[in-house]
């Protein structure tokens, strides 16, 4: 599964890298009016403290019943810290503009800090992916569950018109392979 995920991740940001996915990005968010109430309090469900704070609460939970945090749950908190990492990276490498903003090229060092006015990859879609692996994981019953949401946050980012078709679509297939990969690296489990 790894090796499909990374050969898609490729494809995709090759593709990116290139500009062929201007048209149906500028398609896309053309299209898009639909109300933000209710994609605005989906969105938020990803980002960064709420993640923290469901993590927070999983952590408390394995702690109170078993006096230990799970393998599953380990790989879940590296893997958003790796994640975290790859995102920042390569918005701040690529300076990809959000939809609306102005094209600008700023310095690396500079893009590092300001890594969260870039649109590619979406944070919030990849910490939603990289969360439905793990609880499709823990909960495998409600993984169509798990992955909803996850889709379901990616088109927010759409709808808000903060990212791209092609931020997001990267993002859903980066969670699993950074979830995947640090299960791989960092603990030596092969499913």
């Amino acid at each position: 599964m790894l090796t499909i995920l990374t050969a898609i991740l490729l494809a995709i940001f090759v593709l990116q890298v290139l500009g062929s996915f201007s048209g149906i990005n500028s398609l896309i968010d053309s299209s898009i009016t639909l109300p933000t109430y209710f994609p605005l309090l989906l969105t938020r469900t990803a980002d960064s403290l709420s993640i923290a704070a469901f993590v927070g609460i999983i952590v408390a939970y394995e702690m109170k019943k078993h006096r230990k945090i799970s393998l599953e749950t380990k790989i879940l908190i590296l893997s958003l810290l790796f994640g975290t990492l790859i995102v920042g990276g390569l918005k701040a490498i690529l300076q990809v503009p959000r939809p609306e903003n102005p094209e600008v090229k700023i310095p690396l060092t500079k893009a590092i800090l300001q890594a969260d006015k870039f649109a590619f990859p979406s944070g919030h879609t990849a910490r939603a992916s990289i969360f439905a692996t793990y609880l499709s994981k823990k909960l495998p019953k409600f993984r169509v569950l798990w992955w909803a949401w996850a889709v379901g946050i990616a088109l927010t980012r759409l709808i808000l018109h903060v990212h791209w078709f092609s931020d997001v679509l990267f993002s859903l297939f980066l969670g699993p392979w950074v979830y995947l990969l640090t299960q791989r690296i960092f603990f030596k489990v092969e499913r």
